[in-house]
């Protein structure tokens, strides 16, 4: 192997995903890049010989046809000049539903060498793909974890980027229509949509609360005063949580659509699933009357069960198959 790289730059992602698996394959490895933007890969194309491209979030470039087609093109040159195409499976289909987004997705299970997958049950929905790696999501570096004296009124959090798929105005207009007595709500996130944005903002009361933008990631332990982390994602979209791990790394529990790919969390204490919107009633009330020794015990849990997720570990899995 002449080298590594990372797709794509850092710099070009809104989280810290890229920066800690970069960060984690240099302690293994002295050639590891993470410079190629798409523009830059498509012109140094012929460049690239006996080397290993580790993609994240590929698809997102197929937004029309022609970027489709030079996406493919560009995979196969790759290829065809022996470098090998590790492909992380992040998404199930893209967050907007782009059909060539989604066929890119498709296309690269069928060709890369490798495919990572961060969810076991994400195995289910791969057809024809034999040559699969799985590591847990790795876990946030976070410091400075905020305290959390939980009280009688259930703080929720629903955090990360706010796009349609997350469902954030379906679930507060249902929030809206019961008895949310003892319930506060955050929502905590970036949206791009003025229209989404609106629609939010009309449900806002003094039981929700919003905070509109990007969140700074030295600033997440502040998080750990929330009691619980919400996830309303839509199920066809669904394959994995950034969230899911950011609370993990806090050692807060979380509320969760009863959907397949959560099922590897059947049975843990810190998982708390509901089969519909209107299911949350019933578990918020549950929640609710819970003693802070019995949520102390879940967070306990929380912490014990993913703290071998690592960096460095899913770093080195990947050095090994090299």
């Amino acid at each position: 192997m002449n080298k590594l790289i990372v797709y794509p730059p850092a710099r070009n992602v809104n989280n810290s995903y890229i920066q800690n698996l970069v960060d984690s394959l240099r302690l293994f490895l002295n050639s590891v890049a993470n410079d190629y933007d798409f523009k830059k890969v498509i012109f140094n194309l012929f460049s690239f010989k006996d080397c290993v491209l580790i993609l994240n979030w590929y698809e997102n470039k197929s937004k029309n046809v022609f970027y489709f087609l030079i996406s493919i093109f560009a995979i196969k040159i790759l290829k065809f000049r022996k470098n090998k195409i590790y492909f992380v499976f992040h998404n199930l289909k893209s967050h907007d539903n782009n059909k060539y987004k989604n066929k890119m997705i498709l296309f690269l299970l069928r060709i890369s060498d490798k495919t990572i997958i961060h969810n076991i049950e994400s195995e289910k929905k791969i057809e024809n793909v034999s040559d699969i790696l799985y590591f847990p999501h790795p876990l946030y570096n976070i410091t400075n974890i905020s305290s959390n004296n939980k009280s009688k009124i259930l703080n929720l959090c629903i955090f990360g980027k706010i796009e349609k798929y997350k469902q954030v105005s379906e679930f507060l207009k249902y929030f809206n229509s019961i008895d949310h007595s003892g319930v506060k709500v955050s929502i905590i996130g970036n949206v791009k949509s003025e229209k989404l944005k609106n629609e939010i903002i009309a449900e806002i009361n003094d039981d929700v609360s919003v905070e509109f933008g990007f969140f700074p990631e030295d600033k997440l332990g502040e998080l750990g005063k929330y009691d619980y982390f919400l996830i309303t994602n839509s199920e066809d979209s669904c394959l994995n949580s950034g969230v899911l791990s950011l609370a993990f790394s806090l050692g807060r529990p979380v509320i969760v659509p009863n959907y397949e790919v959560f099922k590897i969390y059947d049975n843990k204490s810190y998982i708390s699933k509901y089969d519909v919107f209107y299911g949350l009633e019933d578990v918020f009330q549950k929640l609710k009357s819970e003693s802070v020794s019995q949520y102390t015990i879940k967070c306990n849990e929380c912490i014990i069960d993913n703290m071998s997720s690592q960096w460095k570990d899913f770093a080195k899995k990947i050095v090994e198959t090299l």
